[in-house]
Order: structure tokens, then sequence, then C-alpha cells
């Protein structure tokens, strides 16, 4: 646990700065019993208290499809993914303009 000492209120007097002590022992051992209590742990605990790392990830440009598109068309989904020629609903402009009605008034309940 790191403190940033800019923020940390000052002891005033000998009993307060015992008392600091006092509880930075006691979390000092508690952390000790419980890290090095001496049992047998799995080793994925023991790597994992010794170190922690954060992966790092790279950003790399995909320059074969950049421009041209992908070789199989299963790498995408095409958008729209119904198109309007293959779609043919015949709907009114009223049964249009309710069913976003209907869409408007649910999501707000919701």
């Amino acid at each position: 646990m790191i403190v940033s000492r800019r923020h940390e209120k000052r002891p005033r007097g000998p009993s307060e700065l015992k008392s600091i002590l006092e509880r930075r022992e006691a979390i000092l051992n508690k952390w000790r019993d419980e890290v090095c209590s001496g049992g047998e742990l799995p080793e994925v605990e023991i790597i994992s208290l010794l170190e922690e790392q954060i992966p790092r990830y790279r950003l790399r440009a995909d320059t074969l499809t950049e421009f041209q598109g992908y070789e199989n068309a299963d790498w995408f989904i095409p958008s729209p993914a119904l198109k309007t020629e293959d779609v043919d609903l015949k709907l009114s402009p009223e049964q249009i303009r309710e069913t976003l009605n209907y869409f408007h008034v649910n999501k707000h309940s919701s």
C-alpha cells in the first residue's frame, strides 16, 4: 500500500505517533501472517504474490486488408444486414409511424 506523504497529516504529540506506529505494525503483522503463513501455497498464488503484471497490448495496422477488404466474406457482417431489395414489407406510412412510436414508448418505459 503506497501512501502519499503530501496528504498525510503529521502526528501531534508522542501518543498520536505511538498510535500510528502501532497501527502500522498491526497492518504489517497481518500482512506477514497472510502472505508468509508457512503453509503450502499453490505455485500460481506464489507467482501472483511476487509479481502482478498488467498485460501490454500493441496496436498494429492491418496493412493487408486496410484498402482491399477481406478475402473471405465471413469476416464481416454487411450493414445493413437486410437489404431493401431482399425484403419487401409493403408497410403503409401509418404502420411505419406506429411501429416507431411503439419502440419509442417502450424505450422510455423501461
